[in-house]
């Protein structure tokens, strides 16, 4: 019965013949559900590859920006170490900006992938009122702040184990 009433609800009654003894129902959205699957295959390889370009170039940025505060701030290291700071005080500083930038730029990439998987969804699945469209796995921003900190920290740390290594009138005067 409860059967009998979804297929007469989604007009399903039409789609329905007999095979031997089975009863087959096809669907409208089978070819649409098969052209999503057949594109998506198609695709899957690009969108890896670029999702590997754009987070090596995003690796290389956030090395460039992290390399380029710490040598601007050599002489401030300098100063801060002559005055009785210890090393691990300058991977501090260096590390609490680094995670400081990796946070922020965590959010406006979750904010970002909202609007654009909603914007994906809207322009390619919104015809297909049974279809879901693309879905925001709760793990993957997870994953993706977990790499970033671990990875902006251990960046810090290595552009700064270089300065820290100089000695404080080096650093002050830049050599």
């Amino acid at each position: 019965d409860e059967l009998n009433n979804l297929l007469t609800k989604y007009d399903y009654m039409n789609n329905i013949h007999e095979e031997g003894t089975y009863l087959v129902m096809e669907s409208d959205l089978g070819g649409d559900i098969g052209t999503i699957d057949n594109i998506y295959y198609h695709l899957h390889t690009y969108l890896v590859i670029i999702a590997c370009v754009v987070a090596i170039f995003a690796l290389i940025l956030l090395f460039n920006f992290i390399n380029t505060t710490i040598s601007y701030a050599k002489k401030n290291i300098g100063i801060l170490k002559s005055l009785g700071a210890k090393n691990k005080d300058i991977y501090k500083i260096f590390t609490y900006e680094a995670v400081i930038i990796t946070v922020i730029a965590f959010i406006l990439s979750i904010l970002m992938w909202t609007v654009a998987c909603n914007f994906a969804n809207k322009m390619f699945f919104d015809n297909y009122e049974y279809i879901g469209g693309i879905q925001i796995n709760a793990l993957a921003p997870f994953l993706t702040l977990s790499f970033g900190l671990v990875l902006s920290w251990l960046l810090s740390l290595a552009n700064c184990s270089r300065i820290n290594e100089m000695q404080p009138v080096d650093a002050i005067l830049n050599k």
